[in-house]
């Protein structure tokens, strides 16, 4: 209730304010007035840089981690109102924090010769078992799709059923959160493993690993088109989890990039141009290209590669295509 006597309006001075979601090192925190009748503002700030503000919304940053006192003096005339309050800052490095999906393991047949020679592979890296493996991808992949835990942890995704089948499609991933399912072909293993070596057959499932769990973590851009098609939201859905393997796991035998195709067409084509653009332009492209899914209503590579760089996608890619040979020897 905004009055203390009916028809009359309510001129007690209230301090108050609220803080910007996520609190890391490294990010500026906007703190929010939302105080009453005040004219002018006394912020203190134990830790921060600055120390104090005398503006309505101050931005302050925080270098170290740790749980600090914010304290606000709103004044009117001579009259104030006192608020004080703590807030606790994250080192943006620290992914202690970060919520693993209980991992459901179902297969057709645990004696297919594929599916023993996936155990090995996970037994070889470190890996006592199976789920364990797809757990720590899913942090590896969260890292390279997130700049913090809490943005991460926020996607929700909680239950991942893996499915490792005879037959069917190489791999799939049905995103639907907060229930996620991931299916692998376990003939294709044992074809593989057949003829390249072991090395490379570990490479091979954590990249195809590493591509699916990015179509369950990363954000699906808003009225981008069809998926499937030559779309944009193809471009972006496909692209992304391209570059995700790229940064990870990447390609045994090495796949190099080649002149032609469009970047709307996903997969490698569109993979490489982002990963020309993580080392040509912004190391963090991904990270930031999968925040825009999230927020921009109409999404469009154009729209993003304006806003991050003052030039349009047409025009990078142009610029991308001049730099690859003709052919590969």
């Amino acid at each position: 209730m905004v009055f203390n006597i009916e028809g009359l309006p309510f001129t007690d001075i209230v301090a108050d304010f609220a803080i910007s979601s996520y609190l890391n090192t490294k990010d500026s925190v906007l703190f929010n007035n939302g105080s009453l009748n005040a004219t002018s503002y006394s912020w203190t700030f134990e830790g921060g840089n600055p120390r104090s503000s005398t503006e309505i919304y101050p931005m302050v940053l925080y270098d170290k981690p740790g749980v600090y006192q914010i304290k606000l003096i709103a004044k009117n005339g001579k009259k104030r109102a006192i608020m004080t309050d703590t807030i606790t800052i994250k080192d943006i490095n620290d992914w202690s924090s970060f919520i693993y999906p209980t991992v459901y393991l179902e297969s057709t047949n645990t004696e297919n010769p594929g599916y023993q020679k996936y155990l090995a592979l996970v037994k070889k890296k470190g890996f006592e078992n199976i789920s364990d493996y797809v757990q720590n991808c899913c942090l590896v992949i969260s890292k390279k799709l997130y700049r913090t835990v809490d943005e991460a942890n926020e996607h929700n995704v909680r239950n991942l059923k893996y499915i490792l089948a005879e037959g069917g499609y190489l791999s799939y991933a049905n995103p639907t959160i907060p229930n996620v399912i991931i299916g692998f072909d376990m003939n294709y293993l044992n074809s593989f493993a057949q003829e390249h070596s072991e090395d490379a057959a570990a490479d091979e499932i954590y990249g195809i690993l590493c591509h699916e769990l990015t179509h369950c973590y990363q954000n699906w851009p808003k009225n981008a088109g069809e998926y499937g098609k030559q779309s944009e939201c193809n471009g972006f859905v496909e692209g992304s989890a391209d570059l995700a393997r790229l940064l990870t796991g990447g390609f045994n035998p090495i796949r190099y990039p080649h002149v032609g195709g469009s970047l709307l067409d996903g997969y490698t084509t569109t993979g490489f141009f982002y990963l020309w653009i993580c080392n040509t332009k912004d190391v963090h492209f991904l990270q930031r290209l999968n925040l825009s899914a999230k927020y921009v209503d109409k999404w469009s590579l154009d729209l993003v590669t304006q806003n991050f760089f003052g030039i349009s996608a047409q025009s990078l890619w142009e610029e991308y295509q001049r730099t690859l040979p003709e052919k590969i020897e």
